[in-house]
């Protein structure tokens, strides 16, 4: 059996690994009884190592040097701060590589088939989460951008502590770093040798990766007229030199704490309007084939009529934005039909007035349902104009000309194009000749000429006459399946995703889902690692706090450098950014940061754990007398074989009843102690209970 030792301290992290090398084939022994670990790692007989390099009481390097006196099992270092050209120091200590956390499986599949022997080795590994490795973000950035190379070192001495500084020179040089940097933050000197502060801040504001970045004005002006031409210019903020340096701090502390909220509303908002684009999207597909099934013989048109729009908006230059919006004219040109009685629509014979009447109200009726969607309020207009004519001769309302909303008289030809095209209850396709010709005698009366000219071009290039009642989309509009079949397939993958979560987890602010998935492998098991982080985030905030009190910088940076990994690996990009902040000032012993940013970190931290825990509370059945030994029982053999998920399955089951206080409170102590997997711990308690 292969057989890999894993040495680490955070328990999240811990289940993330063994899910990972599980589901790959092999075995994983935890240890967390860091007192007696170089006894567990000669006794283990793994044939490979994975160990922390932050470990409470010790660290991975002294872990490393006492193990080779004795072994020479590889180890791979675990490490949530590998910096590029890291490697070959890791080397030097002995380790053979390094993975970064959260862990790769890409990555992980390719150390076990070098580094475990060709015996041991499963044909290739399936490892979930083996998309590109999530990087290691780094501290806030600043750039400084000042021709005195004083004032940039003044401002790295003052900063550097808390934030990577990136110094430029010139306005150019600035705009550079800029782009290729993304920093958190711009001080920007009013005066350069190249260009002054004010045309720095158009360039930046020129590009679209930069733009939103603060920029902090710095000057050695006094007048007032700087200042207002600064904010005038987009600066967020102005200081003067000679600058005190704890107003430095401040002013750029805020700046950078503003500009990062505003990302995080950016993203809740993206997310949430991704969520309601998807459901718009289904729906107008919903409906769409609804109105075509009213009909066998035009089962598809609305569909094709979308593709036609496309593919002449594409045509005609329109962005992928209004491409897509044209596709959904397209959809639901016809809504207003499902209002018209299936007798008139299957009707074979000439209509009569009464019933012509009717037909033709459906572009009104059509109207009425769509601009009910104040969000795409474009959308009623393809239904209600699509029968205008270019002279004016059309309905409902007999305009005319640049009168016609431009997506009108596209939708227009491509509805008229289609019913050539395809089969009716009063006609059969006509020849592809016999469609340009009527398109060309109807351009400049019922078709505006520059798109019906884009029509006819169409049709010279449809060689093999694909584009008829067979045609798929992506036969007709270009861009069909980079803009609407790959996003419709990944709204698809959101939604499986969704549905996968329980509900009370969807909308927990701070945590992407797609993040924590993809780092887990699926959805269950990033639901299974969301249980182990929040049954630890409880006591491992008291612990922090309590090391903060307490003064014990060096365990509440370790216990922050665990937060950080876990928290990364769920998706809290939030909450992991600023433990990594965290974890830098302890090793600086910047206490000033600690003592600054700990109650956010741990109000932080204890929101999610609260959001964590579900939705309003049910009413639990009571556990009767017999169940509950029966339970105790079972939890002590399992604890005997310790068998981990088997005493999380068994926990997860008792807790759909309620108890009596005494039991509440064994179960909770258990609770925590299988996240520190103590087995002795738990077979104490259930002893005592059954009287063994």
């Amino acid at each position: 059996m292969k057989r890999i030792l894993l040495i680490e301290d955070d328990a999240a992290l811990r289940n993330e690994l063994e899910v990972l090398l599980r589901n790959a084939g092999y075995e994983a022994i935890s240890v967390t009884d860091f007192g007696d670990t170089l006894r567990q790692m000669k006794g283990s007989g793994a044939d490979l190592i994975l160990l922390d390099i932050n470990l409470p009481g010790t660290d991975g390097e002294t872990l490393l040097r006492e193990l080779r006196r004795v072994s020479e099992t590889p180890v791979i270092m675990l490490t949530a701060n590998a910096l590029s050209g890291a490697r070959q120091e890791y080397l030097d200590m002995g380790f053979v590589d390094y993975l970064s956390k959260p862990v790769d499986g890409a990555k992980l599949e390719k150390l076990l088939s070098e580094l475990l022997p060709k015996e041991k080795l499963k044909k290739p590994v399936s490892a979930p989460g083996t998309a590109e490795a999530a990087g290691t973000p780094g501290s806030s950035k600043i750039l400084v951008i000042d021709d005195e190379e004083t004032v940039c070192e003044l401002i790295r001495s003052i900063m550097a502590p808390q934030y990577d500084i990136i110094t430029a020179n010139t306005g150019v040089e600035g705009v550079r770093a800029a782009k290729e940097n993304i920093p958190d933050l711009i001080m920007l000197d009013v005066h350069l040798t190249d260009l002054n502060g004010f045309e720095v801040m158009q360039k930046l504001k020129n590009e679209s990766s930069v733009a939103d970045i603060p920029i902090l004005l710095i000057t050695g002006d006094h007048d007032a007229v700087t200042e207002e031409n600064g904010f005038r210019s987009g600066a967020a903020d102005f200081i003067r030199k000679p600058f005190v340096p704890d107003i430095l701090k401040q002013r750029a502390k805020r700046l950078i704490d503003l500009f990062h909220y505003q990302q995080y509303i950016e993203k809740e908002v993206e997310k949430q309007t991704k969520r309601s684009r998807r459901l718009s999207r289904d729906m107008m597909l919903v409906l769409s084939k609804t109105v075509d099934t009213k009909d066998h013989y035009t089962d598809g048109h609305s569909r094709r009529v979308a593709a036609l729009c496309a593919e002449m908006g594409r045509r005609l230059g329109k962005t992928d934005k209004e491409q897509i919006l044209l596709y959904e004219i397209g959809l639901l040109h016809d809504i207003g039909k499902i209002g018209i009685h299936e007798d008139i629509i299957h009707k074979n014979t000439k209509l009569s007035d009464d019933e012509f009447a009717e037909v033709k109200a459906h572009t009104v009726k059509g109207y009425e349902i769509l601009k009910e969607i104040t969000d795409m309020p474009m959308l009623c207009e393809g239904a209600r104009w699509h029968h205008e004519r270019f002279n004016g001769t059309g309905y409902p309302d007999g305009l005319k000309g640049d009168e016609i909303p431009e997506a009108a008289r596209i939708a227009c030809i491509a509805d008229c194009y289609d019913a050539m095209t395809s089969t009716r209850t009063y006609s059969v396709p006509k020849r592809q000749e016999d469609v340009r010709a009527e398109i060309e005698s109807c351009r400049g009366t019922w078709f505006d000429p520059a798109i019906a000219d884009v029509m006819l071009t169409m049709i010279d290039e449809d060689k093999e006459y694909r584009m008829n009642e067979n045609a798929k989309g992506s036969d007709v509009w270009k861009e069909y399946d980079r803009l609407w079949e790959k996003m419709r397939s990944e709204d698809s993958a959101a939604a499986k995703t969704e549905a996968q979560l329980p509900d009370h987890l969807l909308n927990i602010p701070g945590l992407d889902h797609a993040v924590g998935v993809k780092n887990c492998g699926s959805a269950e098991d990033y639901v299974s690692v969301l249980s182990v982080f929040k049954k630890t985030a409880g006591p491992k905030a008291d612990e922090i706090e309590g090391y903060y009190k307490s003064g014990d910088i060096p365990a509440y940076t370790i216990k922050v450098h665990a937060l950080k990994s876990s928290a990364r690996i769920i998706g809290a990009a939030e909450l992991s950014k600023l433990a990594e902040e965290l974890e830098k000032a302890g090793k600086s012993n910047d206490t000033a940061f600690i003592d600054e940013n700990t109650d956010r970190l741990l109000a932080m931290y204890r929101e999610l754990d609260k959001a964590l825990g579900g939705g309003a509370e049910e009413t639990l059945p009571k556990i009767d007398a017999k169940a509950l030994k029966e339970g105790y029982q079972t939890m002590y053999e399992i604890a005997q074989s310790m068998d981990y998920e088997l005493m999380d399955e068994i926990l997860s089951n008792l807790r759909g009843y309620s108890f009596e206080p005494e039991d509440e409170e064994r179960i909770s102590a258990i609770e925590k102690l299988l996240t520190e997997l103590d087995w002795e711990g738990i077979i104490s308690i259930v002893k005592k209970v059954l009287g063994i």
